[in-house]
Order: structure tokens, then C-alpha cells, then sequence
């Protein structure tokens, strides 16, 4: 049995157990049986596709080989690259696209280093073999009708936290003293995230407080962010300069009553409209001009507000950039998933990071995505999620929507609107490390929650969507398309 089959099976075994136990309800039981046969299902289309990997290396990898002689510096550790390389060949299986992703990945880094345009194309015929790899898994995935439609399904056994409904009554009315008669009617926990809770909470007899409030909650789901407390007094600043961000309106900076430090906020009209990798093919300009106008009221807050709720108003933007970068390449190399596109994306992020300190500085939200905005008639009614907010080059902001801007209108519409509202404007090098930057970023998330998900680290839907392997792939061609801008 192929080794690379046996997280699957586990998982599927992990799987089908739960469905007997006692304690699982029948909608996580139907989830389970679904992700059980799209595991399986996933499994068969990763070993066809790499069959046909391997019969691409096979064709190529001795004329890359013949070129990549010339071209990497002569060392005793290319020599012994190259010969691995060659030895490859012969091999077939998922193993195969394993190996040449090792393989590839070190000589990528070797070829960074070697300042020709004979070098950068030969690194991107490297990269685009995983690429062209990963194209068609997605594309085969899809004509077998295995990519099942899990946005609008929800599961208990994701993001819940069990709290006393008395206990946060009395938290309320001691916050509120007006509020006497308060009484929470229904309490409804929101998938998706995994460092927060989110809880949709119906009150009843309020006096001064709407019928309809959303509590956030620390989850510690280990995907970095602000705890709720500093968010808390970030989102306070941030609305009460006018940005359309959820009006807060208590904190609890402890853990009796809900078992971690929570907010209350005022729930917002609008919906979300979709996520970074299933965005609604709606096509519209006007929505895509109001996200730009307000990204740009985010962006155009004076930096002295932020001097008492915010830190790293005085570290370079490229700080900022490499940490983000040296944790997210830990967290991917920990996952043992080489990618010859993501050691490349690391390296010339690395090497480039400086780019972001000749730019303009503001708040920047650090997560602007089309899963953080509340949607109604055509413009953007709630800007969610804060946690990842700091203080750096706009740039990022404008680069992390960039596929989403494409996908709803355009590219060059969303900036265009953006440029139009005086907001600062970073130059083009800036945007483009941002567009790289942000899809490095997206695609590390997605390999964590896959691999979360396969050591039976999360459960439900929310954790789900890392196993599906058009979101990986999908993740891969982001990152060597904007490989393609800057090499």
C-alpha cells in the first residue's frame, strides 16, 4: 500500500467509528459519511493524477536536467541534486511527485540564488509542473462530481462552547443595569474560523439593547491573531471613526461565564456571500468599487489613533512580513508537504521583504477578505474579524483581495476605486509582493487545516474544507501565478 494513502485511511477509519458512537448526532453522522466517501474519493484521483505526473517527468526531466548543468553553479551538492533528479525517473506513484517536490524545492533555492534569465525560466518550469500537477487534480476532482457543496451545512461538533445561559444573563445586566428583565432566548453558534467563537444570541425584554446581539470568543485554534480583549479596543477605535466595523458593545476579560474572554457586539444587517476559495460568480462592478471605497475608510484613519490599542506603530512594515513569513514556513515545513511553488514563494519573499518599507503606512485589517464582509444590495453593510488588524503597508490588504477582486469584477476596477478615494497608494512592486504575500499565507492556512483534519485535530464542516483538494490546488496555482509577476 502507498504510504501517501495511509493518512486518508485512517482518517476514514476515524470517520466510520464516530458514525456508531452513540453521542454523534444524526447531521454529524450524514457529514461524516459524506467526507468519508470524498476522502476515498480524493485518494483514488490523487494516485490517477500522479500516474500521469509521472509520465510528464518522465518526458521532461531530462532536458530540464541537460539545461540545469549549465546553469547551477558547480558544487558537490548540485551534482548530487541533479543525479537524484535523474534517478527519478524511473519511479512511478503519488511517491514519485513527493520526491521531485524535495528535489525540486532545493534546487529552487539554488536558482534564486543565480541572477539569469536562463535561471528564473528554468525555475518556472519547476514550479509549473506541481502547478500543471495540481490543475489536474482539480479539474479531475471536478469531473467526477466529487467537489460536494458543504458551505450551507452546518455541525455541531464545530465551534461550539457550552456556557450557563444564567451566567451570561447576569454578565449582561451588570454591564447594562437598565436591562432588568433581559432573557436570552436562543443561542445559535456560527461555523467557520478557528481562533474564535462566534455566537448568534436572540434576546428578549430588552430595554436598551437590540433583540439580536453577536458574542466573540477566544478559541485558541492556534491560527495566530489577537486575543478578543486587544480586538475589543481595536474595533472600538476603528468604529468610532466611522468605518462600517460591528459596534462593541461589552467585554469580558475573563473566563467564568463563558469559558474564555469574550465580546459582545451588535449584530449587523447583510450576509456573507461567500469564502476565499468559493466566491459567487455574481460579476459586479458596484459591489467591487464599495469593498475598494471601504478598504480605503480603514486605510485613511489617522495612525495617532491607534497609538493606545495597537502595537508596531514604529516597526518597519518588513517586520511585520517576515515574521509572518518565518511563522507560517515553520508551520508548512512541520506539515511535511513539499512544494517546490512554496519554497520558492518563501525564498523571494524573504529575499524581498524590504519592499514594503518604502511605502505608505496605515491600519491595515491583515484578513480583507470576502469571508470578513456582510453583503446587502450590491455594497458592503459589516466589516468582520479583526484580529489579524496591524499597523503596516496598505499594499497588503489591496494584494490579499486580489483574487477576489478578479473573480467578483476585476482587478483593475477594485484598484481603480481604491486610487479614486485618496487613500494612500502603494507602487506596483508593493502590491505585487502583497498579491504573493497573501496567497503564501491563504495556502499555509489551507495545508494546516488539511493536515488538522487528517490527524482528527478538527471536526465538522469548518475543518472540512482543508481536505478538499481543489482548495489546496487551487491555493498552489494562486501562489505560482503571482510567482509569475515577480520572477
Amino acid at each position: 500500500m502507498n504510504k501517501e494513502a495511509l493518512p486518508y485511511l485512517n482518517s476514514l477509519y476515524y470517520l466510520l467509528t464516530n458514525i456508531s458512537n452513540l453521542e454523534v448526532t444524526s447531521e454529524d453522522a450524514s457529514m461524516r459519511i459524506d467526507l468519508s466517501k470524498r476522502l476515498v474519493d480524493l485518494m483514488l484521483v490523487q494516485n490517477k493524477v500522479s500516474a500521469s505526473l509521472a509520465d510528464e517527468c518522465l518526458k521532461k526531466l531530462p532536458d530540464i536536467s541537460l539545461k540545469l548543468e549549465k546553469v547551477l553553479p558547480k558544487s558537490k551538492k548540485n551534482k548530487l541534486l541533479l543525479l537524484e533528479l535523474k534517478k527519478i525517473c524511473g519511479d512511478c506513484g503519488i511517491d514519485i511527485y513527493k520526491k521531485f517536490l524535495e528535489i525540486s524545492g532545493n534546487i529552487q533555492r539554488e536558482l534564486i540564488q543565480v541572477n539569469s534569465t536562463k535561471a528564473k525560466n528554468l525555475s518556472k518550469t519547476l514550479f509549473r509542473i506541481e502547478t500543471n500537477y495540481c490543475q489536474q487534480l482539480f479539474q479531475a476532482i471536478s469531473d467526477q462530481n466529487n467537489i460536494t457543496n458543504l458551505n450551507n451545512v452546518t455541525s455541531s461538533a464545530r465551534n461550539i462552547q457550552t456556557f450557563n445561559k444564567q451566567d451570561m444573563v447576569n454578565f449582561i445586566q451588570d454591564q447594562f443595569p437598565i436591562e432588568t428583565e433581559v432573557m436570552i432566548e436562543n443561542t445559535t453558534f456560527v461555523t467557520g474560523g478557528y481562533s474564535k467563537y462566534t455566537a448568534d444570541i436572540s434576546l428578549s425584554k430588552t430595554k436598551s439593547l437590540p433583540k439580536n446581539i453577536i458574542l466573540r470568543g477566544d478559541a485558541g485554534g492556534g491560527f495566530g491573531g489577537m486575543s478578543v480583549v486587544d480586538e475589543h479596543d481595536l474595533i472600538t477605535t476603528v468604529f468610532q471613526n466611522g468605518v462600517c466595523s460591528p459596534k462593541p458593545l461589552a467585554l469580558d476579560k475573563n473566563d467564568t461565564v463563558f469559558g474564555s474572554p469574550f465580546m459582545l457586539m451588535e449584530k449587523m444587517p447583510g450576509t456573507c456571500i461567500g469564502h476565499m476559495f468559493n466566491i459567487p460568480p455574481i460579476k459586479s462592478d458596484s459591489l467591487v468599487k464599495d469593498i475598494a471605497k471601504k478598504l480605503s475608510s480603514i486605510h485613511l484613519i489617522p495612525l495617532k489613533k491607534f497609538n493606545k490599542v495597537i502595537d508596531g506603530t514604529s516597526c518597519l512594515s518588513s517586520d511585520k512580513a517576515l515574521s509572518w513569513l518565518s511563522t507560517s514556513e515553520n508551520s508548512w515545513v512541520e506539515l511535511d508537504l513539499p512544494s517546490q511553488v512554496f519554497s520558492t514563494a518563501f525564498e523571494w519573499l524573504r529575499n524581498n521583504a524590504k519592499v514594503y518599507d518604502n511605502g505608505p503606512r496605515s491600519l491595515v485589517h491583515g484578513d480583507y477578505g470576502i469571508n470578513n464582509l456582510l453583503i446587502e444590495d450590491n455594497s458592503v453593510t459589516g466589516i468582520l474579524d479583526w484580529e489579524h488588524a496591524h499597523i503596516g503597508n496598505p499594499s497588503y490588504d489591496l494584494g490579499y483581495f486580489h483574487p477576489m477582486a478578479d473573480a467578483l469584477a476585476s482587478w483593475s476596477i477594485f484598484l481603480d476605486a481604491y486610487a479614486n478615494t485618496g487613500a494612500p497608494m502603494p507602487d506596483e512592486d508593493q502590491i505585487n509582493y502583497s498579491i504573493l504575500l497573501g496567497a503564501t499565507r491563504v495556502g499555509v492556512m489551507v495545508c494546516q487545516v488539511r493536515s488538522a483534519f487528517l490527524n482528527n485535530q478538527e471536526t465538522g464542516i469548518a475543518a472540512s474544507i482543508g481536505v478538499a483538494g481543489d482548495y489546496y490546488d487551487i491555493a498552489v496555482i494562486r501562489i505560482s501565478n503571482a510567482l509569475e509577476k515577480v520572477l
